[in-house]
């Protein structure tokens, strides 16, 4: 998994992609106590949404 990249080598920047935000949604569903397939397919549902644009 590559996290930085792009720039001319000396100044790498980092990169964020769906995959942050499948995270960030596994993460609410946690705090909302949903079982735990229902956490993996909605950081995937969000993911997938998320590379469609």
């Amino acid at each position: 998994m590559q996290v930085f990249s792009g720039g001319d080598g000396s100044h790498p920047t980092l990169t964020i992609d769906a995959r942050l935000a499948g995270l960030g949604a596994a993460a609410v569903a946690l705090l909302l106590r949903a079982p735990f397939l229902l956490v993996v397919v909605v950081s995937a549902a969000t993911a997938a949404l998320l590379r469609l644009l």
